[in-house]
C-alpha cells in the first residue's frame, strides 16, 4: 500500500479499534508505514466525549458530535463557512489520531475534532462488561483529540493532477448506511464521506468555460395595465365562465321533458304525409 500511494495513489481510510486479546485490549491497525508519509498516525485507543453539548444520548460518551475545521473536505461542515447552517457530523466507537513528521512527510490538516472534555481509554480491557461510561484513569489522556485527518502529498509528475492524497477517519461507521438517511441537521457523516472521496478523486477541468453574466429579466407593468389585468382575472374570466355554463344548463334543462323520437320513426311519418296529399 505504501508503494502504491507514493506511486501516484489515493487513500480513503476508516479505521476504528481494534479489539484483540493483548494486555490492553487493542491492536495496531498496521497501516504505519503507508500513513507516516502524509504526517498521519493512529492511536490504540477509543475515544469518549461526555460533554453534553455533542454527547449521544444513551451511547456512554462514545458517540457524539464533533467539530469541523475548514478544508476542501468540510467546506459544507465548518460553522460559518459555506453553508450558513452546516448539518452535525455524529461518530461512534472512534479512534484518536495524531501528526508525525518523519523525513519527507507532507503536513495533514485536521478535519474533525472532539470538544476538550473527551478522553481516550488506552485499556479496553473488560470494555463489554461497561454499564456506563468508563472513568477515565489517570494515564488516559484528555480532549480535544484528531479524529479525521487529510493530506497531500507533492506531484509525482508533472502532468499528474495533483499529489497522492490521504483521507483518514479514526472509525469505520463513518460509512454506515443510516447516515445517508438522515434529515440534513444529522446529515454531516455522509456530507463529509461525499466530499472526500470528491476531493481524492478531483480533477482538473480540461475547458474551462467562463460564466455568462447574469442579466436581470423583468417586465414594467404601468398602474394602468395592472388594473386591466386585474379586470380580466377578477371579472371578465369569471363571468364568461359563468354565462357559458348558465347557457349550458338552460339548454339541458329544456331538453329534459322533451319526448324522445327515433330518427327513422320521424322521417317516416313525414314521407306518409306526403304521399296522402
Amino acid at each position: 500500500m505504501r508503494t502504491w500511494l507514493l506511486g501516484g495513489g489515493s487513500l480513503f481510510a476508516t479505521v476504528g479499534p481494534i479489539e484483540s486479546a493483548t494486555p490492553t485490549g487493542t491492536t495496531g491497525a498496521g497501516l504505519d508505514s503507508a500513513l507516516a508519509p502524509f504526517g498521519i498516525a493512529l492511536d490504540d485507543d477509543l475515544v469518549h466525549d461526555l460533554d453534553a453539548a455533542v454527547s449521544i444520548p444513551d451511547t456512554h460518551g462514545e458517540g457524539f458530535f464533533v467539530t469541523a475545521h475548514p478544508h476542501p473536505v468540510t467546506a459544507s461542515l465548518v460553522v460559518g463557512g459555506a453553508d450558513a447552517h452546516p448539518p452535525r457530523t455524529a461518530i461512534y466507537l472512534t479512534r484518536s489520531l495524531r501528526h508525525v513528521s518523519p523525513d519527507g512527510a507532507a503536513p495533514a490538516s485536521d478535519l474533525l475534532v472532539t470538544s476538550d472534555r473527551a478522553y481516550a481509554k488506552l485499556s479496553l480491557v473488560g470494555a463489554s462488561q461497561w454499564q456506563d461510561a468508563p472513568p477515565r484513569e489517570p494515564g488516559d489522556p484528555t480532549g480535544p483529540f484528531v479524529v479525521a485527518m487529510a493530506s497531500e502529498r507533492p506531484k509525482i509528475g508533472p502532468s499528474s493532477p495533483h499529489g497522492p492524497r490521504a483521507v483518514v477517519v479514526g472509525t469505520q461507521f463513518i460509512l454506515a448506511e443510516d447516515n445517508w438517511r438522515q434529515p440534513r441537521p444529522l446529515h454531516g457523516a455522509a456530507f463529509f464521506v461525499d466530499s472526500a472521496l470528491s476531493w481524492l478523486s478531483a480533477r482538473p477541468a480540461m475547458v474551462d468555460v467562463p460564466d455568462k453574466a447574469e442579466i436581470a429579466a423583468g417586465m414594467r407593468v404601468s398602474p394602468e395595465g395592472r388594473t386591466e389585468v386585474e379586470r380580466y382575472v377578477l371579472l371578465f374570466m369569471p363571468l364568461a365562465a359563468l354565462l357559458m355554463g348558465s347557457s349550458i344548463w338552460a339548454w339541458r334543462r329544456a331538453a329534459e321533458n322533451r319526448p324522445y323520437t327515433p330518427r327513422g320513426d320521424a322521417a317516416g311519418k313525414a314521407g306518409g304525409k306526403g304521399s296522402t296529399a
